[in-house]
């Protein structure tokens, strides 16, 4: 069973997935399409820039033996289309860190999106 945080950032994860053609980056991207759309919402609610954020998962994927040359074109254009998204990380993480319940958090975050 997931825990209760494994949910949230699965809904967030989740709602960024409906906003383009998931199923084309599945078909494109020789890993874990869901890991990748997490990674790049957590890392902009972080504040990594994009060049950083495309620098990793170049490395991350040449290192397995792939290359992916539209990946700083993706990155760049979900800064804004996953504006909502990197909020909603942004607040789930700064309530987890606050000491808000778990279930508190889910249940916020499930409003918001």
């Amino acid at each position: 069973m997931k825990s209760t945080e494994e949910i949230i950032w699965n809904i967030i994860t989740d709602s960024a997935k409906k906003k383009f053609d998931f199923g084309s980056l599945e078909d494109e991207y020789p890993l874990d399409a869901d890991m990748l759309i997490f990674t790049i919402i957590t890392e902009f609610a972080v504040g990594t820039p994009d060049n950083v954020i495309i620098a990793k998962l170049t490395s991350e994927l040449l290192l397995l033996g792939y290359q992916w040359k539209e990946v700083d074109e993706f990155v760049r254009e979900k800064r804004q289309l996953f504006n909502l998204e990197i909020y909603l990380t942004q607040l789930a993480g700064d309530m987890l860190q606050d000491g808000i319940e778990p279930e508190a958090v889910l249940h916020s975050i499930s409003q918001l999106v």
